[in-house]
């Protein structure tokens, strides 16, 4: 495929997955706020972005694999320095194990015996916050600060591909996710319902 051709397929993909229905349900987690709800959605927003920028990771890397969550996701965070400074590799490396692993597993970050961590939606723009609980000093990430990071890293990425000369990245986007799905749409819609599956796993007809 030439480079506009992979483009376009990179462009499509982001468009019609991404945006859509990544960053259009981040939005809609982002409206929910303790101030307001009582609970925060914490978890689930933390959730659906660090598993986007895994399958991100998974994109952009040549001959990416699914399942190398920490590599795709480090990969994803440092391509490009659309992230803040303060996603430092210590940062990027507790974001992907403690968080990624711990959320994905079991609901909550994982735990270290000399170490609590939490996770919360503030108005405060620190990514982490520190609170005593208990007596114990506990790191929480603040899900508001990443998703805001997040939907900007989109941003700068969608850009990069429509301006990009670089072959290899919309080669490796393009290919990535011609190689693991088909070129269907990523919903099955009805007049009453519709249900979100993963890209490609049906054709359309």
């Amino acid at each position: 495929m030439t480079i506009e051709e992979n483009r376009k397929s990179a462009l499509r993909l982001f468009d019609e997955n991404i945006i859509k229905y990544i960053v259009g349900d981040l939005e809609l987690l982002d409206t929910i706020q303790p101030q307001s709800n009582g609970n925060s959605c914490a978890v689930p927003t933390a959730m659906l972005i660090l598993g986007a920028l895994e399958f991100i990771g998974f994109l952009i890397i040549e001959k990416g694999r699914l399942g190398n969550a920490e590599d795709n996701i480090t990969i994803a965070i440092k391509h490009g320095n659309y992230f803040p400074a303060t996603y430092s590799d210590s940062v990027v490396k507790t974001l992907a194990h403690t968080y990624r692993h711990g959320l994905m597993h079991s609901f909550f970050p994982q735990q270290r015996s000399d170490q609590v961590f939490g996770i919360h939606k503030s108005d405060n723009r620190k990514l982490f916050e520190t609170f005593d609980k208990t007596g114990d000093s506990v790191i929480s990430l603040n899900a508001n600060v990443l998703s805001d990071d997040f939907k900007q890293y989109v941003n700068n990425l969608y850009i990069e591909i429509e301006r990009t000369s670089d072959a290899y990245l919309l080669a490796n986007i393009a290919n990535a996710f011609k190689h693991r799905y088909s070129e269907s749409l990523v919903t099955l819609s009805s007049t009453t319902t519709e249900t979100t599956i993963a890209p490609g796993v049906t054709r359309q007809k």
